[in-house]
């Protein structure tokens, strides 16, 4: 039942992708461009959000602000609304086991009194239900982390315990739904926050992002351009050399793993006004960054994901400040 379930949402989405890109007109399934979707209904324009997909339909979540779940439907190009959260949620990377999406090193609250989420939570998307999951220990919660799931166990990668003192860890934790236990691992190799994990071949990615500032004054930190790998199997990091560091640093940037590639998407700055556009992918086979096809819009503070064939994005700020959130979607096919 379950593939004849998948084998009917592939083909839901091919369908979708094909009618999107032809209505695009210049835009094919392989031109490797990104491209605004139309797409009717409501959604409600955020930051510092999440964005998942999960059986061929797509969930906005969470972001600054108690915003519903907007759920976009690729069948019918419409958006819809579902729950909303119990707690304000933000700074996150959200992750689907099986039918659910879940949050973990996020942030709630409003400025200046954002604290880490003390606990999991869990949307399930059959139900639209939420649901308060397991405690994240006391002297391991922090938000703006990278987020990872291998062999049915999520890593929390790195994170930042405090927004406006640049309290940037350098921790990896592992957590495994079906016991419960949380087990701290390695320290990564520099303290890392507002950035998202990618993971490709048993490794784990942390790309881009920032590191304490050490002024106190700027919540962004300093710019990483350095490429940290957790290999998974030995337990070991190690540092990209130093030509392979990512060419554009950037902090509040979405990654996702695309045939071998870590790609990471858009993001911000402190030394520049408007949100990144650009888009660069490393080649794990060659060791090598290639820059693809640049958003429509630029956007930080979001997060992409890959569903048969394209990576979709919406949402996020369309500046440094966060004065102007976004609410288009767009679509990267290859």
């Amino acid at each position: 039942m379950y593939f004849q379930e998948m084998s009917l949402v592939n083909k839901q989405i091919r369908s979708f992708l094909l009618f999107a890109c032809l209505s695009l007109g210049s835009i094919s399934l392989f031109a490797q461009e990104w491209a605004i979707v139309e797409a009717s209904g409501e959604v409600e324009a955020r930051r510092d959000n999440g964005f998942m997909s999960c059986k061929g339909k797509f969930y906005l979540i969470g972001g600054r602000g108690h915003h519903p779940v907007n759920i976009f439907d690729p069948s019918t190009g419409t958006w819809s609304q579902g729950a909303y959260p119990p707690v304000e949620m933000h700074h996150f990377q959200a992750i689907r086991i099986e039918d659910e999406i879940w949050v973990l090193g996020a942030f709630t609250g409003e400025y200046p009194d954002e604290e880490p989420l003390e606990h999991i939570y869990i949307y399930n998307t059959e139900t639209d239900q939420w649901r308060r999951g397991d405690p994240i220990p006391e002297d391991r919660q922090r938000g703006s982390a990278g987020v990872a799931v291998y062999r049915e166990r999520i890593y929390l990668i790195c994170g930042v315990t405090d927004l406006y003192d640049t309290e940037i860890t350098s921790w990896i934790d592992r957590y495994d739904p079906k016991t419960g236990k949380w087990k701290k691992l390695a320290d990564a190799p520099r303290n890392r926050g507002h950035f998202h994990a990618g993971i490709c071949n048993g490794k784990i990615y942390a790309a881009g992002g920032s590191s304490p500032s050490g002024s106190g004054l700027d919540n962004s930190g300093t710019l990483i351009a350095d490429v940290d790998v957790y290999d998974i199997a030995s337990g070991k990091w190690s540092s990209l050399p130093e030509e392979q560091n990512l060419p554009t640093p950037r902090a509040a940037c979405a990654t996702v793993n695309i045939m071998d590639h870590i790609v990471v998407i858009g993001g911000e700055s402190p030394d520049q006004e408007e949100a990144f556009r650009q888009v660069e992918a490393y080649d794990t086979e060659r060791g090598a960054w290639e820059k693809w096809d640049s958003l429509e819009n630029g956007r930080g503070g979001t997060q992409a994901f890959m569903c048969v064939g394209a990576v979709f994005v919406t949402a996020g700020s369309r500046d440094y400040k966060g004065s102007l959130a976004s609410t288009s979607l767009e679509m990267f096919a290859f």
